[in-house]
C-alpha cells in the first residue's frame, strides 16, 4: 500500500469516527491543509468543527505515522497520529488563524528529524512558544484519547498499526511538576482541576 492510499485510509477512518461527535447538522468536507517542514517532511492536518459542543474544534494529523518509531505491537510496526482540541479554527476567513496545526507539525518534525519517541506520557518541550509566546502554555504532553473519542481505535494497515494520541498543552511549571511527581500525577491534577485543554490561553494550575 503506497503512502497516498495509506493517507486516504487514515483520513476516511478518523473522519468517520470523529465526525459522529460533531453537533453540526451540515457536515461539509473538512478543510485540509498541507504542511512541509524544512527537510521536506509532509503532514496533512484537517479540522472538524463543533465537537460535543459549539466552539470546540478538533485537529487531526495525517502523515506522522509514516515515520518508524521503532516500536512494535504483535511484531508489527506502530505509528502515531496526533489529535488536538482547540477553541480556535484555521480559516482563510478568520482574522485569528489557529496555529495549532503549526504546533502539531513541529511535533511531527521532532519525531521525523530528531528521532523523538512519542507515546502516552511523552512531553515535547518548547513547541508552543514560537507560535503563542504570550501564553503560560509552552509544551505538549501526549496522552491517551478522552473517553468520548475511544471509538477511534487503532487502525491496522498492511504493514503498520496506526494509533492516535491526544496533544495536551502544559505550562513550564506543570512540566516541572511532572518531573518531581510523575506524568500520571500531573494528568490526575489536570483532570481534578477540570483544565480546559482546548484553551491555549489558560493559566497554569501550578
Amino acid at each position: 500500500m503506497d503512502f497516498n492510499n495509506k493517507r486516504k485510509k487514515i483520513v476516511f477512518y478518523s473522519r468517520e469516527i470523529i465526525e459522529k461527535l460533531s453537533i453540526d447538522d451540515d457536515k461539509n468536507l473538512p478543510e485540509i491543509r498541507k504542511y512541509t517542514d524544512i527537510k521536506g517532511n509532509k503532514v496533512d492536518i484537517f479540522q472538524i468543527k463543533n465537537i460535543i459542543e459549539k466552539g470546540l474544534n478538533i485537529f487531526i494529523t495525517v502523515g506522522v505515522s509514516e515515520h518508524n518509531l521503532d516500536i512494535k505491537v504483535d511484531n508489527i510496526d506502530l505509528g502515531v497520529e496526533f489529535i488536538a482540541l482547540s477553541n480556535k479554527l484555521f480559516s482563510k476567513y478568520s482574522s485569528e488563524d489557529s496555529k495549532i496545526p503549526n504546533i502539531l507539525m513541529t511535533c511531527s518534525s521532532c519525531i521525523k528529524n530528531s528521532n523523538y519517541k512519542c507515546y502516552p506520557g511523552a512531553i515535547f518541550l518548547d513547541v508552543i512558544e514560537p507560535f503563542y509566546p504570550n501564553t503560560d502554555m509552552k509544551h505538549i504532553l501526549f496522552t491517551n484519547l478522552l473517553p468520548y473519542m475511544n471509538e477511534l481505535k487503532a487502525l491496522y494497515l498492511e504493514d503498520k498499526i496506526v494509533s492516535w494520541l491526544l496533544a495536551v498543552p502544559i505550562s513550564e511549571k506543570e512540566y516541572l511538576y511532572s518531573l518531581d511527581h510523575g506524568v500520571e500525577s500531573l494528568e490526575t491534577l489536570l483532570e481534578k482541576n477540570q483544565v480546559d485543554i482546548a484553551d491555549l490561553d489558560r493559566k497554569s494550575i501550578i
